[in-house]
């Protein structure tokens, strides 16, 4: 059972999981944005919902993945309270589910670096302090405890994922989707901060793949896995490549400001997965390669990402 079905992770996950001939139900809304996939059951349903309870013991799914959750922090810092009950109430509304209605199904949670803020040392472990810098990074990390409670009070055999910077097609918001509107609008590239700042991005298909094996190996004590390619790169190298993947000779410039809730650094340790078997397959270019040829299929769309 995929949680979020309809989101980013979740489309590519369930249609991955179904042609691999896995029995799955996907929960959420918007189907229409799916790939190109009819193998699986899907329950349109937007959640916190009484409903899940019942879905839940009638399905007694094996898996359960929460890939349900906001996945903007310029809101949760404008809106918080809305970030709260679409990250934190949702989860512990499947947490009470799960407790009620299929108390051996295992329980993956998509949490976010988000969780560790600015951290004080490179690569990031899962071992080190939580100090997140936004509304969003607190909410997730309000989550994992909310986990870890009822991993230890009641028993749920929970897995927490911490992804970095996930992307691929399919993902029409945040700095690669903007950076490609601005490229097909003809304008200077605009960004914000000083383009020295580091991500660690992560193609989906190894997300997808990562998500794969913890539910098949991860232990479920609440054991927490970093999930990045284990390689930072800089905003400005992300952006000069995909100029030259487009071909243009636009001009890139940053505003020296770095956004509200924006961390500096970002480079994962991923020896806790590497252990259960994953292996990064798609190198950034290839992906920056892949995304760019899904975008020039689609229609103009205003960009979405505050400059």
């Amino acid at each position: 059972m995929i949680l979020g079905g309809g989101g980013f992770i979740g489309r590519h996950l369930a249609a991955t999981l179904a042609l691999r001939g896995v029995e799955v139900l996907a929960i959420g809304h918007g189907r229409g944005l799916e790939p190109a996939c009819t193998s699986y059951s899907w329950q349109e349903m937007h959640l916190p919902s009484a409903e899940l309870t019942d879905v839940i013991s009638n399905w007694r799914p094996e898996v359960l993945i929460h890939a349900a959750s906001t996945a903007d922090v310029g809101r949760s810092i404008r809106e918080p309270a809305h970030d709260f009950e679409n990250s934190v109430r949702v989860w512990a509304g499947v947490l009470e589910a799960v407790r009620l209605a299929s108390h051996d199904c295992k329980l993956i949670y998509l949490s976010s670096a988000a969780v560790y803020g600015n951290p004080t040392s490179i690569p990031v472990r899962e071992t080190d302090a939580a100090q997140p810098v936004s509304p969003y990074g607190h909410h997730k990390h309000i989550c994992e405890l909310l986990a870890r409670c009822y991993c230890e009070q009641y028993g749920l055999k929970i897995s927490i994922i911490r992804i970095f910077s996930a992307y691929g097609p399919g993902l029409a918001r945040q700095l690669i989707w903007d950076i490609c509107c601005q490229v097909r609008a003809g304008q200077v590239v605009r960004l914000m901060g000083t383009g020295a700042e580091r991500r660690d991005l992560v193609n989906v298909v190894d997300v997808v793949g990562a998500i794969e094996l913890v539910a098949s190996r991860g232990e479920t004590d609440c054991e927490v896995y970093n999930l990045g390619s284990g390689h930072g790169v800089t905003i400005r190298d992300v952006a000069e490549t995909l100029l030259d993947v487009f071909g243009t000779e636009c001009n890139l410039v940053f505003s020296g400001v770095v956004r509200a809730g924006d961390p500096l650094h970002w480079e994962a340790e991923i020896n806790r997965l590497s252990r259960i078997g994953y292996t990064p397959s798609i190198d950034m270019r290839s992906g920056l390669e892949e995304y760019v040829s899904w975008f020039r299929k689609l229609p103009p769309v205003p960009s979405s990402f505050p400059l």
